[in-house]
């Protein structure tokens, strides 16, 4: 636990030092008897004794030593052999340190020490320590420096743990490199043999042979640390009985004797609704433990900070004001809980009067007023506390905000002023002794001054400083002779200059500073983030700054680790798509070969009677695997999208048909078609296939029937801004069913890949994250509004077309056609694709040139030989397929291009982009949709 202004739990209390202090023969020391003592004397020594930090008090140039319970732990056995001694006898391994102290502060100098090292001899050995320490003169009413008053922090365990925290840095630092998937398994329930790699075997202390043929669940638990086993055993059980996936974090016994922490993530198989195989993948997590384990250790030391400073501190929640956390302090001081607490309009408990003894309302308390308006205040209440009796406190709150500047809380400060409200009434009785009143009130005003740990300062209007406290020093090690007389220009960070000028001359013209944030470089050249509070007055500037740096570089840590969580998120996401793309190819895959190696196996038995069902298999099958594809591109944004002018009331109307045919007699389908819908840039095809997608998810969340309306609209630029969408031109497509709906879970994770609710086997999850590819390729926007049982509604918001182009829906009907005798240039890398393609144009009648490349391709043009049309895969080798076409053009300029695309980045030239003559054929396509583009192409060069 962190020492900083703790109360340690001190070896003596305050009545033994009291004690002491009384029985101690004074007389044979230069202070002489007890009774001949200075009334401030005997104050100080009174108020130090009640006081729980650890405060010694050195008296006369000697430097006598007098301190309280709390210093008595750090002089550990040394105590009470040191009290009363001059401090050079009781301290003589570091006399030196305490003379410069001594002959300084009675110059009248007040000093400051952070982490500061010294070898002590104390508890029977020597040993090195490190403290805080703060040192200040003593003064009687004539001004009279009488001794000097020492506040002893000692900070030992705190920068042994910073040591041992950077030492771990630095391991931690060194292993960044390290990779974190250990390996993989399959486990065969019904044969009990377990598969793993060698990086896995290595993590259980397994021979690689042996783990790659397969060993028993039970040798493997043998690497398992034993307080693990039972939960890991319960876990796989419970995925096996309920079908569950299994995610597990464990330790394994490594090959080098240690134990690593893992992480397990795997599920079971089931066929015949029997348990087969259990599959999974293992993750080293080890470094992520420790850094919880750190992190666990860091909030307990901030805990211990909390609870142990000197003041009350209360945290409130918003709206409701209600209190979630506070300190030990503040019940010490109110003398009643303060948790569990109601809402701010009835906080119980909390009982408080004005200096008119007026009962002070519930809104009026700081904390009210910081969670309600977000404002900082403070104010003095004569609090009727726990036991009944009242005591004067001062509060202080103010709002809590997070990265964003949102108010999330309250924070108030709760001191004890009783005594000192006690003082001041006994002042005002007083009030014939006007001069000493004054004096003793400057006297006050001084030592807030000196012994404020916030930079205090006074300027003139153009911001030259007058006066500074002693914290400028302590804080940023410059005293008066350095910033007296000057402005700090040259303190602040260059990047800060501007707006720290401004700031002044509003001050300057009266306007208040609350919370201006600028940076000022200490001697050592470094820069402090600090927060202003300043007004003008009386023709003066007063100014107050905190030192916020630490809150700064807490603020820093906090946005790296929300980086490297949304990192995660990413790969979680990444992982998904890859599981999904597997398990729906290997399906497909499967139907092609073997519906092809029985078409084999037909033919070579001479049975040709059942071989069109296997080609008819295989056919269905890779057309499955064309519109995965198309899916995946889509999601990716990455599909070659054929984009034109469009009517979406006509392409509706146009599908009225084939939505009542797919929907059923049990849905009624409405269409609300505005007037003058603008045309809109989008592919449309892809947007019929959105459609119907959205179509058939609304029949299956409506099983007992329903009604599905299809709306349309224009939102202009205004309206758009309105809805928080980029301001453009939209159309607004509306499907709406009066389904089940979605609760907001699902709703949130609806575009994910292969993320589906319906039962497996039945969706692929990639409907609506295809959906979201493509409305995001064209430059849309898809929202979904939806509740249980209320229905779902989906919003296309597709870009409006400022073309001019009339749309033309009219499509030919798909047949093959050719115009024989044309020659024909295919530039395909593929030798397989463009073998077919060969003997595809060669069966449709036309002569055919091949070249594998971009540079094979302009040899054939250089032979000048007649070419009526070019055929190019856009993703060459090199030269891609576009850039091929362009150097073509220049070569002869109407020449007609088909341009193929499969994945590409370029995939992805849009129709509306491509030169006159040049069209965009999508992989995979049929042979019929080949001869139409080649035969329109022919056709518009002659």
């Amino acid at each position: 636990m962190p020492n900083s202004l703790r109360t340690a739990a001190p070896r003596v209390d305050q009545a033994t030092l009291t004690n002491l202090l009384q029985s101690f023969d004074w007389r044979a020391t230069p202070l002489g008897a007890i009774e001949t003592w200075p009334i401030a004397m005997r104050s100080i020594v009174d108020m130090m004794l009640a006081v729980p930090v650890a405060i010694a008090t050195l008296w006369g140039r000697q430097g006598v030593l007098i301190y309280n319970a709390g210093y008595s732990t750090i002089a550990g056995s040394r105590h009470p052999a040191l009290f009363g001694r001059p401090i050079l006898e009781a301290w003589p391994e570091i006399a030196d340190f305490n003379q410069a102290i001594l002959d300084q502060v009675f110059a009248g100098q007040s000093l400051t020490y952070e982490k500061h090292a010294l070898m002590l001899q104390r508890n029977g050995r020597t040993e090195q320590a490190w403290f805080d320490l703060s040192y200040s003169p003593i003064v009687d009413q004539q001004g009279e420096i009488l001794g000097v008053m020492a506040l002893v922090v000692e900070i030992t365990s705190q920068v042994l743990a910073e040591q041992q925290r950077y030492r771990a840095e630095e391991r931690y630092q060194l292993a960044l490199d390290a990779g974190l998937l250990i390996g993989t398994w399959d486990w065969d329930i019904v044969d009990d043999r377990c598969i793993v790699d060698p990086r896995f075997a290595e993590y259980f202390s397994l021979d690689p042979v042996l783990a790659s043929q397969g060993v028993s669940v039970s040798t493997m638990f043998e690497s398992i640390h034993p307080d693990d086993r039972p939960s890991i055993a319960h876990l796989i059980e419970s995925a096996i009985h309920n079908g569950q996936s299994y995610q597990a974090e464990y330790r394994v016994r490594h090959r080098d004797g240690g134990y690593r922490w893992v992480e397990a993530s795997g599920f079971c198989i089931f066929e015949n609704e029997q348990p087969q195989r259990f599959p999974g993948v293992l993750i080293d997590i080890t470094e992520r433990k420790r850094r919880e384990d750190a992190l666990a250790h860091s909030e307990a030391r901030l805990r211990a900070i909390f609870d142990t400073l000197p003041v009350g501190l209360v945290f409130a929640e918003t709206p409701t004001g209600r209190i979630t956390d506070g300190n030990a302090h503040v019940e010490r001081i109110l003398l009643h809980p303060v948790l569990p607490s109601p809402a701010t309009d009835a906080y119980g408990e909390w009982i408080a009067y004005d200096e008119h003894n007026q009962l002070v309302p519930i809104h009026e308390y700081p904390l009210a007023i910081a969670v309600q308006t977000g404002q900082v205040s403070e104010r003095d209440f004569h609090y009727q506390r726990g036991d009944g009796s009242r005591a004067w406190i001062k509060v202080i709150g103010g709002p809590v905000r997070d990265l964003d500047n949102t108010i999330t809380g309250g924070l108030i400060t709760i001191i004890d002023i009783d005594r000192e409200k006690r003082t001041e009434k006994q002042l005002q009785a007083l009030n014939n002794d006007l001069e000493g009143l004054v004096a003793q009130r400057t006297r006050e005003r001084d030592r807030i001054w000196l012994v404020s740990q916030d930079l205090l300062g006074i300027a003139d209007p153009d911001g030259n400083w007058l006066s500074i406290n002693p914290a400028w020093q302590r804080t940023l090690g410059w005293d008066d002779a350095d910033i007296l007389g000057r402005t700090s220009t040259w303190l602040e960070h260059p990047d800060d200059h501007e707006r720290t000028q401004q700031e002044i001359a509003k001050l300057a013209r009266g306007i208040p500073t609350s919370s201006f944030e600028n940076r000022f470089r200490d001697r050592d050249g470094k820069y402090h983030w600090l927060s202003w509070t300043a007004v003008l007055d009386n023709k003066y500037l007063y100014c107050v700054a905190r030192d916020i740096t630490s809150e700064k570089q807490r603020q820093a840590e906090i946005e790296v680790m929300q980086t490297q969580l949304r990192q995660s998120q990413k790969m979680e996401a990444i992982g998904q798509l890859t599981g999904g793309i597997a398990h729906d190819f290997n399906n497909i895959l499967t139907s092609i070969l073997g519906g092809l190696d029985l078409l084999q196996r037909r033919i070579n038995a001479g049975r040709f009677d059942t071989i069109e069902r296997y080609i008819t298999s295989a056919v269905k099958s890779a057309k499955r695997a064309a519109a995965l594809t198309q899916r995946l591109l889509a999601f990716s944004r990455q599909q070659a999208l054929d984009v034109q002018p469009i009517n979406v009331n006509n392409l509706i109307q146009s599908l009225d048909d084939l939505l009542q045919r797919s929907l059923g007699e049990q849905i009624q389908v409405e269409t609300t078609l505005g007037n003058d819908v603008w045309r809109v840039q989008t592919d449309a095809n892809q947007l019929e296939n959105a459609l119907l997608n959205l179509a058939i998810n609304a029949r299956d969340a409506m099983p007992y029937g329903g009604t599905l309306r299809i709306a349309t609209s224009n939102i202009n630029t205004q309206q758009a801004s309105q809805q928080q969408l980029d301001p453009a031109d939209y159309v607004l497509i509306e499907v709406a069913d009066t389904g089940t709906g979605m609760s907001t879970e699902i709703v949130e994770r609806a575009f994910d890949p292969f993320f589906t609710t319906k039962p497996l086997g039945q969706g692929t999850g990639l409907g609506l994250s295809m959906i979201y590819g493509f409305i995001k390729q064209i430059g849309g926007h898809i929202q979904i509004d939806s509740q249980l049982e209320q229905g779902t509604n989906i919003k296309l918001y597709l870009p409006r077309d400022e073309s001019g182009i009339d749309p033309n829906f009219a499509a030919e009907s798909a047949q093959s056609r050719s115009i024989e005798g044309a020659t024909i240039l295919v530039v395909e890398d593929d030798e397989a694709v463009r073998m077919v393609l060969i003997d595809v144009l060669g069966e449709l009648g036309y002569y055919t040139l091949e070249s594998y490349d971009a540079t094979s391709a302009l040899a054939i043009f250089a032979q000048n030989i007649p070419i009526d049309l070019v055929i190019t895969d856009i993703g060459l080798p090199k030269t891609d397929g576009y850039d091929l076409s362009l150097q073509i053009r220049q070569r002869s300029p109407n020449l007609p291009i088909l341009l193929v695309s499969g994945y590409t980045d370029r995939a992805a030239v849009r129709s509306g982009e491509l030169e006159p003559h040049m069209e965009l054929l999508s992989k995979p396509f049929e042979i019929t949709d080949l001869a139409n583009k080649i035969h329109d192409l022919l056709q518009q060069s002659h």
